[in-house]
């Protein structure tokens, strides 16, 4: 729950950056978080590893927030094709540095284990997060960041379709928020975007 946090974040930074933020946007993201909540299904420890998991998960939401910021600034001055290419290049040298420092193997896995690499690549990697690129130059990062959060709804829609995993009655009605959140900030970015006349 906590990493789906990236839309408050990046409401937080665009503010502090003198941005406005659209009401509609603000009222998405509460709705959506409040579907995160019911959807981890109030799934807190008190742990020494819960609590190092949650500032992880949290830390990634802040990462996330300063990625989509920083990407719709450059996206307003590079063509998507160079932004996504600097990006991707980069992180794959990050990528392989850490795997190289952590002795994580580059090779050795069984054909199937490739395929699925490359459709990760294909699918989510240079379709799905290629798409959330291209909207940054028109869209409010913030409806971006909540837009991301329906993706634990599409994967619970697939689960079932695809493997008969039912999803529990407190995910149906959490998924249902974040939807809901969704639209509501989706809309709310249309209605600050066209003029009234």
């Amino acid at each position: 729950m906590l990493v789906t946090a990236a839309p408050v974040f990046v409401a937080i930074g665009q503010r502090w950056m003198g941005e406005p933020v659209s009401r509609g946007a603000a009222v998405g993201i509460a709705i959506a978080m409040a579907g995160a909540v019911i959807v981890s299904g109030g799934d807190f420890g008190v742990s020494g590893r819960a609590v190092y998991g949650d500032v992880l998960a949290m830390l990634g939401a802040i990462f996330a927030a300063g990625y989509f910021l920083i990407g719709r600034n450059l996206r307003q001055r590079l063509h998507l094709l160079v932004y996504v290419t600097i990006v991707y290049a980069t992180c794959t040298v990050a990528l392989g540095a850490v795997m190289a420092v952590g002795g994580t193997n580059f090779t050795g896995f069984p054909a199937a284990t490739w395929g699925l690499f490359l459709l990760m690549a294909l699918g989510p990697q240079i379709l799905g997060h290629t798409v959330f690129n291209y909207l940054l130059r028109d869209l409010d990062p913030t409806v971006v960041t909540v837009g991301i959060m329906g993706e634990p709804v599409g994967a619970s829609l697939l689960a079932l379709a695809i493997f008969g995993e039912v999803p529990s009655w407190w995910t149906a009605v959490g998924g249902a928020f974040i939807l809901a959140g969704i639209y509501v900030a989706v809309t709310g970015q249309r209605e600050v975007a066209v003029p009234v006349e």
